[in-house]
């Protein structure tokens, strides 16, 4: 199952190894996110209830108080339920699915690169929510569209800090740690 998540690599004849993950597929998987989570937002403004809007503040409000706290694991966990909410009120069962796919397949890149962040980071992680919210309730398809598409950017560039600094740290091991 991991292998199929792409969270390990099967080496023929010698096991296994925790995967990587290189440009091409972190650009691949960020550029198939943006169009997917745009299409939610669309779908979401046209069934969006003052309901939903503050089902989705609560989460913003709860991931706050998780940054708040140093938390990550309860951020990442809120995080992720922020967007399946999206995605659930979005009212796509095959989006739903494959949308979740493709989570699954980032989930613990970017588990990695968030646990990495400093306080002030996190919170602005958790902040970043609050204006994906007002994006979608603001009603207008080609705002909250770009919120999303710099929410998505974001979480990507992120992921590209964190694979070099492993990078860095791992010819830094390998030269014995001169540079």
């Amino acid at each position: 199952r991991l292998a199929d998540a792409g969270l390990v690599e099967r080496l023929p004849r010698r096991g296994a190894r925790v995967a990587t993950l290189t440009e091409k597929e972190l650009t691949e998987l960020s550029t198939l996110r943006v169009l997917l989570e745009q299409f939610v937002v669309a779908r979401v403004q046209e069934r969006l209830t003052p309901e939903l809007v503050a089902e989705l503040r609560a989460q913003v409000a709860a991931m706050r108080a998780a940054a708040a706290a140093g938390d990550v694991q309860r951020l990442l966990d809120l995080d992720q339920q922020f967007h399946e909410l999206l995605w659930r009120h979005a009212d796509h069962d095959l989006l739903s699915e494959f949308a979740g796919q493709l989570r699954r397949r980032i989930t613990a890149f970017l588990r990695a690169a968030t646990a990495a962040l400093g306080a002030d980071e996190l919170e602005r992680h958790a902040a970043a929510h609050e204006q994906l919210i007002e994006a979608i309730a603001g009603g207008d398809a080609a705002v909250a569209r770009a919120a999303m598409t710099r929410h998505v950017e974001t979480a990507a560039a992120r992921l590209r800090r964190s694979a070099g600094a492993v990078a860095g740290s791992t010819a830094a091991a390998a030269s014995g740690g001169a540079r």
